[in-house]
């Protein structure tokens, strides 16, 4: 199963994807069957519904139109400022510290190039144009990753 996301304009005011403005990214068997479930589960909400399964979408200010992955038993979006809300109960539930669900974004990409995934790789799953703007703005180096470089240095200087 493939995942589109749509992309708009980036952090650096330029297409973050092909003009096509979406991102196709492949998913994981856990992750596919998931989503296989939830969109049964929603099916079965639209069944029992019947007319009234998304009959309030054209009263919504925010709402753009498409498919949106998450919604209630009457097939209504959830407001975009949810995912950040559900976000800070789940960190303050797992008693983590707070952070933003846009810094988890930069947290997941740091993973994925410490992880040895090529920068080109990372850039593209992240719907990026230019991969050295992915390196530059969401890939960070820790103290660890600073005290690696120093035991590469160090075994370089021992070969010559």
């Amino acid at each position: 199963m493939r995942c589109v996301a749509r992309q708009g304009l980036g952090d650096a005011a330029r297409p973050t994807a092909p003009l096509s403005a979406t991102t196709e990214l492949p998913l994981d068997d856990a992750l596919t069957e998931a989503l296989t479930a939830l969109r049964k589960h929603q099916l079965v909400d639209s069944a029992a519904a019947g007319t009234a399964y998304q009959a309030g979408l054209a009263h919504l200010d925010w709402y753009q139109g498409g498919e949106y992955l998450i919604t209630d038993e009457l097939g209504m979006p959830m407001h975009p400022q949810w995912y950040s809300d559900e976000f800070r109960r789940l960190l303050k539930r797992a008693d983590l510290r707070r952070i933003t669900l846009h810094d988890s974004r930069h947290t997941t990409l740091t993973l994925m190039e410490h992880a040895g995934v090529p920068i080109s790789i990372v850039s593209k799953w992240a719907g990026h144009y230019d991969a050295a703007f992915t390196q530059r703005t969401y890939v960070h180096a820790s103290s660890p990753d600073l005290h690696q470089g120093r035991r590469a240095l160090a075994r370089i200087h021992k070969i010559a």
